[in-house]
């Protein structure tokens, strides 16, 4: 959270910021310490994702309402993070008066979600998203682009042509709506398709 946000919302005195972590590791020794009654937490942490802090500390924090700030609201994100626990979720592009309204309704037991979070939670209370099946060679590529290994490289260890690693990707970004290829590596993530490196 930056330090014009931090100045917005403990401006009047209501809220005061009990802790500020920059990987899981310190989230997870720093928040039992201080007990928040809200934690905000980006998707990406310095060694993991959101996910994981919200498993490891649901059950020591169990009063604790959990905003999702994150640059990415999309469908994957939004259904990883409300199957963990997350109570409300508000993108980075959220004005600062979205994000203390998202406070004041979560810490008063609702939810909340900005209009861009709103239209990935529309998607997932549509009833579940039929993702595409992915083929072996599919899930190879998938697994090959998240070590870091760029096309020529993932086609030389598959013993593929380029040509058809690039369109196996663009085919695979089409079907599942993904606009990057750090989209489509974060996908394969997230679904277990392949281990973060």
């Amino acid at each position: 959270v930056s330090e014009a946000i931090i100045v917005v919302l403990t401006r009047g005195g209501k809220l005061s910021l009990a802790g500020r972590y920059s990987s899981l590791r310190e989230a997870e020794i720093g928040l039992p310490k201080v007990k928040p009654a809200i934690v905000i937490v980006d998707w990406r942490l310095g060694d993991g994702v959101a996910t994981k802090l919200l498993h490891a500390m649901k059950a020591r924090l169990p009063n604790a309402k959990w905003l999702l700030f994150t640059a990415w609201p999309n469908v994957p994100v939004l259904r990883a993070c409300i199957a963990a626990g997350i109570h409300g979720c508000v993108s980075k592009s959220a004005n600062c008066e979205q994000l203390a309204l998202a406070i004041e309704r979560l810490l008063s037991g609702d939810t909340y979600y900005c209009e861009a979070s709103m239209k990935s939670l529309l998607k997932i209370l549509g009833g579940p998203e039929q993702a595409p099946r992915l083929g072996v060679t599919e899930r190879d590529i998938l697994r090959s682009l998240v070590t870091g290994l760029d096309p020529k490289q993932i086609a030389d260890q598959l013993d593929l042509s380029v040509k058809t690693v690039h369109n196996s990707m663009a085919r695979m970004r089409r079907s599942l709506r993904l606009r990057s290829t750090v989209e489509l590596a974060r996908y394969a993530v997230e679904q277990g398709i392949a281990p973060p490196y």
